[in-house]
C-alpha cells in the first residue's frame, strides 16, 4: 500500500520496529489511510489499514501505558474498526470496538480534562452505540447512550461556544433523541428535542 503522507516513510518505519516514535508515526499513517479508504467506500482496504494501525499501536501502549499519544491513536484505530463493523451490521463486534475505544477515551478525558478531543470522541462513541442499539431495536439502551452523548456535547458547546462543529454535533444528539422518543411514544419529549435541534441548527 502506498501512503500519500509526507510525515512518515512507511518503509523505514517498518524496518525499525524497535523505535517507538517511528512506530507511532506508522500507526498514524495506517489510520489516515483507513479514513481515506473508508471515505471512498473501500471497506476491505480500510479494515486492513485500521487493523495494521491497531497491531502497531497496541504494543506501544503496553510498553508505555501513560503515553497519551499512543492511547489516543489506538482508540482512533479501534473506533475506525467499530464504524466498519457497524456499517457491515457486525453488531457484536461493533459494540465491542466502541466500548473499547470508549474506555480509552474516558481514561484520557479523566486524566486530561482540558483536552477537548477526548470528550469529543467519547461523545462519538456513545452516539454510535446509540445508533447501533436503535438499529437492533434496543431503544432503552439507545436512549441511555444518546443522553450521555448529549451531556458531553452540552459541556463541549458551553466550553467552546465558537466551535460550530460542536454545536452541529449537539443538534445531532437532540435529533437522535427526538427519533428515539418518537419510537417510544414520548411525544412531549420528542417535541422538545426537535425544537432544540431546530434552534441550534438555525444558529450555525
Amino acid at each position: 500500500k502506498e501512503y500519500p503522507d509526507r510525515y512518515v516513510d512507511v518503509g523505514i518505519a517498518e524496518q525499525h520496529s524497535d523505535v517507538p516514535s517511528l512506530q507511532a508515526e506508522l500507526g498514524e499513517a495506517h489510520i489516515r489511510m483507513g479514513i481515506i479508504e473508508s471515505e471512498i467506500g473501500s471497506s476491505t482496504a480500510a479494515r486492513t489499514a485500521f487493523e495494521q494501525a491497531r497491531s502497531v499501536l497496541q504494543p506501544l501502549v503496553e510498553q508505555e501505558p501513560d503515553n497519551a499519544r499512543y492511547q489516543t491513536k489506538l482508540a482512533d484505530a479501534i473506533f475506525g474498526l467499530g464504524t466498519l463493523d457497524s456499517a457491515a451490521k457486525n453488531t457484536r463486534e461493533a459494540e465491542a470496538a466502541y466500548r473499547q475505544a470508549m474506555t480509552i477515551r474516558q481514561r484520557l478525558a479523566n486524566e486530561y480534562p482540558d483536552v477537548a478531543e477526548h470528550r469529543l470522541y467519547l461523545a462519538k462513541c456513545h452516539n454510535n452505540l446509540a445508533n447501533l442499539f436503535r438499529n437492533q431495536g434496543e431503544t432503552s439502551l439507545a436512549v441511555a447512550e444518546q443522553e450521555v452523548a448529549l451531556v458531553l456535547r452540552v459541556v463541549l458547546t458551553t466550553s467552546y461556544p465558537a466551535r460550530p462543529d460542536y454545536r452541529a454535533d449537539l443538534a445531532s444528539s437532540y435529533d437522535g433523541l427526538a427519533n428515539l422518543y418518537f419510537d417510544t411514544g414520548q411525544r412531549d419529549r420528542e417535541e422538545q428535542a426537535r425544537l432544540r435541534t431546530v434552534e441550534i441548527q438555525q444558529g450555525l
